[in-house]
């Protein structure tokens, strides 16, 4: 019987300990909520001046380049995703792996911090299609790839984002493409002289 009065007597002591520490935080809030020192008049003064001052709002508009990425979707006779120029500058990406990075079903494999090839839907970047202007783009890393074997995977290190006018990512195939990439085709499309604005 000791024993059992005793546990019951324990129960009663940390449900009364529980409940008091609730009662203290919630109490203490209101507390601190009361000791609120009134504004000196000089600084109730400043404090005005600065409600009453306006500040100057800039609205920057992405429209053009969201309808030119969903022009260029509906325009596709496969699935694919597009990041046009505007919408790379608005990230502070330093190569085309990197910025296409975030596209959606493409994965980044990174080496010494940097984005230098990327992953079509899991598809290993060894069995993906990279061309440049329509043109194929062959690897000048060494034999050897991030996920070890042989290197046919493009690294993407070597073209800076601000070169780039878009990048398209073909996740399906269609009979006019050209053939050679399992997981997709990477297709980016670089500046012309006449699209920079300033020399």
């Amino acid at each position: 019987m000791k024993v059992d009065s005793k546990i019951r007597r324990e129960a009663g002591l940390m449900r009364t300990t529980g409940m008091t520490a609730i009662l203290l935080m919630i109490g203490g809030g209101a507390a601190f909520a009361q000791t609120t020192p009134a504004p000196a008049p000089a600084q109730a003064a400043a404090d005005s001046n600065v409600e009453n001052a306006v500040e100057e709002i800039v609205v920057v508009g992405t429209r053009a380049s969201l309808q030119s990425a969903m022009s260029r979707k509906k325009r596709a006779g496969t699935v694919s995703d597009s990041i046009v120029a505007e919408d790379i500058g608005a990230f502070p990406d330093k190569n085309v792996g990197e910025a296409l990075g975030r596209v959606t079903g493409v994965q980044l494999a990174r080496d010494f911090g940097e984005g230098n090839a990327v992953s079509i839907r899991g598809v290993e970047p060894d069995l993906n299609r990279v061309e440049i202007n329509g043109v194929s783009a062959l690897s000048t890393a060494s034999n050897l790839s991030v996920y070890g074997g042989g290197g046919r995977s493009n690294d993407f290190r070597e073209l800076p984002s601000e070169m780039v006018k878009s990048i398209d990512v073909f996740k399906g195939f269609t009979a006019d493409m050209t053939e050679g990439g399992v997981g997709g085709t990477v297709s980016v499309t670089t500046r012309k002289p006449l699209d920079f604005k300033k020399p």
